[in-house]
């Protein structure tokens, strides 16, 4: 199995966390409001998932996430 969760450069979006984001308008929508280091952090979170689900999981519950920004 080869999965792309590795971006090759800093600031590259990894094509499995931009699936997942498709997947979950409000995550894509809080994904753009990020500022630059906000979204290396959430990069660097989907580095560290070993699967498809795990990364949607990561993603549909971004731990950052507050109520307030839904």
């Amino acid at each position: 199995m080869n999965h792309n969760f590795h971006a090759s450069n800093k600031g590259d979006l990894p094509e499995d966390l931009l699936r997942a984001l498709a997947k979950n308008g409000k995550a894509l929508e809080h994904f753009a409001s990020l500022s630059p280091a906000e979204r290396e952090a959430m990069i660097a979170g989907a580095r560290g998932m070993s699967s498809p689900e795990e990364l949607q999981a990561y993603v549909d519950n971004m731990p950052w996430q507050s109520p307030s920004r839904q």
